[in-house]
C-alpha cells in the first residue's frame, strides 16, 4: 500500500525551496564564470571589486539568469505536477473535460487589457513612490536583448511561474482549505514572490486572474497563456514605447485606462457566459488531508 503523507508547510513551500535552490546553484555558476578572468592573473583577488563586478554584470544579465533558472526548474515542476495530478486520479478526482480552443481567445483579450489597464492605474497612483527597488529592477530586466526578453520573459518565465503557483501550490492549498481561500492565499503568495510593491500588488491581482482562469478552464494551458500574453505585453509594449506614448500626455492615460477597464470586465463577462451552460465540474467540498510530495 502507498504511503501517504499530511500537508503540511513543507508541501507548500518546497515549490519555493526547488526554486531557490536551482537559483543559487545558477548563481555561483555564474559568478565563478565572471570570476575565471580575475582567477587566471593570479595574485590576491580582491574581494569587494571582485563583488561588485559580478552583481554589475548580474544586473546586466538580469533576464538571462532568470530565464535559465525558470528553464531547470520546469522540468522538476513539472514532475512535482504530473506526480500531484496522478495523486488526483488516485483518490477520485475527476479529470476535466477539455475546453474547445477558441474560448482561449478570450484569455488573450483579457491578459492584454487588464495587463495594460493595472499598469496604468499604478503609475498614476505614483505606487513606484514607495518602491525602492522596482525602478532598478525593471530597468535591469528591460536592459537584455530583445529576443531574450521575448523568449525570457515572454514564455519560459510564465511556464515556470505558473506551475510552480498554479499548478503546484494553488492545487495542494485547495486540498487542506476552501478553494475560494486557496485562490486568494496562492495571489498573495505570487504577489509577495516578485519582492517590491508595485509588482507585488500587480502580481496578487493578476495571479488572482491567472488562478480563476485555472479554475474556469480546467487547465494550467489557460493560465499559462494568460501569463505568457501579459509577460509579451509588457515586454512588447515598453520596445515599441506603447507606455511612453500613453503616459506623454494625461488624457490619453486617462481614455486609455478606461478603455482597457472597460474592455477587460467585458471580456471577463464574456468567459463567464462561455462557461454558463456548462455543468460544474467542483472538486469533492472534502478531501483527505495527506498528500504525496
Amino acid at each position: 500500500m502507498e504511503k501517504k503523507r499530511r500537508i503540511g508547510v513543507f508541501a507548500i513551500i518546497s515549490p519555493f525551496l526547488v526554486y531557490y535552490a536551482v537559483s543559487l546553484v545558477v548563481e555561483i555558476i555564474a559568478s565563478l564564470i565572471i570570476m575565471i578572468p580575475e582567477i587566471q592573473k593570479g595574485g590576491v583577488i580582491n574581494v569587494e571589486e571582485t563583488t561588485a563586478a559580478v552583481m554589475k554584470v548580474f544586473m546586466s544579465h538580469l533576464t538571462l539568469i532568470t530565464s535559465v533558472v525558470a528553464l531547470c526548474v520546469i522540468p522538476l515542476f513539472w514532475l512535482m505536477y504530473r506526480k500531484d495530478t496522478k495523486y488526483e486520479k488516485e483518490i477520485g478526482i475527476a479529470e476535466r473535460e477539455r475546453v474547445p480552443i477558441l474560448k482561449y481567445a478570450v484569455i488573450i483579450g483579457l491578459g492584454i487589457t487588464a495587463c495594460i489597464g493595472l499598469n496604468n492605474l499604478l503609475v498614476l497612483g505614483n505606487v513606484a513612490a514607495y518602491s525602492g527597488t522596482y525602478e532598478e529592477t525593471t530597468a535591469a530586466l528591460y536592459k537584455e536583448n530583445f529576443l531574450i526578453q521575448l523568449i525570457g520573459l515572454g514564455l519560459v518565465v510564465p511556464i515556470a511561474e505558473e506551475f510552480m503557483f498554479r499548478g503546484i501550490i494553488y492545487k495542494r492549498l485547495s486540498f487542506i482549505m476552501k478553494r475560494e481561500k486557496a485562490m486568494l492565499f496562492s495571489a498573495l503568495m505570487f504577489g509577495l514572490y516578485h519582492g517590491n510593491l508595485v509588482q507585488a500588488i500587480y502580481g496578487f491581482v493578476l495571479g488572482y486572474l491567472a488562478v480563476y482562469i485555472y479554475e474556469k478552464y480546467g487547465s494550467l494551458k489557460a493560465s499559462i497563456l494568460f501569463h505568457t500574453v501579459i509577460n509579451l505585453t509588457s515586454v512588447i509594449g515598453t520596445e515599441c514605447g506603447m507606455y511612453t506614448w500613453i503616459f506623454g500626455n494625461v488624457i490619453r492615460v486617462g481614455i486609455v485606462t478606461v478603455i482597457c477597464g472597460a474592455a477587460a470586465s467585458s471580456f471577463f463577462v464574456l468567459m463567464q457566459k462561455l462557461f454558463k451552460k456548462e455543468a460544474k465540474t467542483d472538486t469533492p467540498k472534502t478531501f483527505p488531508n495527506f498528500f504525496m510530495i
